[in-house]
């Protein structure tokens, strides 16, 4: 992993997954899917990101049930995905990794402006 990317936190359980990561602003991303649909969540909340990977571990219903995820467009999966296919295969190559920075950036304000649109609705 690169110096400038933020903690993360991935566990699967076959097709499933739940991933936390720790944002540079001290926010926290969650993000869990199964097969093609993929959902998340941004928060302050270290206690709920840690209520909620523990449910999710446990195999309790809690942490889907209660949480208000949304949905990630499939598309923005596409990136994400790509992106962490290229950051994999080109870690420490100086000139990608330019880049791969305009994209973090491309989608960091493409998912705050989901939020902001969530928020409104």
């Amino acid at each position: 992993m690169s110096e400038n990317r933020a903690p993360l936190l991935e566990i699967r359980r076959g097709a499933d997954h739940i991933l936390a990561r720790r944002l540079p602003d001290g926010m926290y991303e969650l993000e869990h899917g199964a097969g093609g649909d993929r959902y998340q969540l941004f928060t302050a909340d270290a206690v709920l990101v840690r209520d909620v990977l523990v449910s999710w571990l446990d195999g309790e219903a809690w942490w889907h049930r209660t949480v208000a995820w949304s949905r990630i467009d499939p598309a923005v999966a596409e990136m994400r995905a790509l992106r962490d296919e290229l950051t994999g295969m080109l870690d420490g190559l100086g000139g990608f990794e330019s880049a791969l920075d305009v994209m973090d950036d491309a989608l960091a304000r493409f998912d705050a402006e989901v939020a902001r649109l969530d928020r409104d609705d």
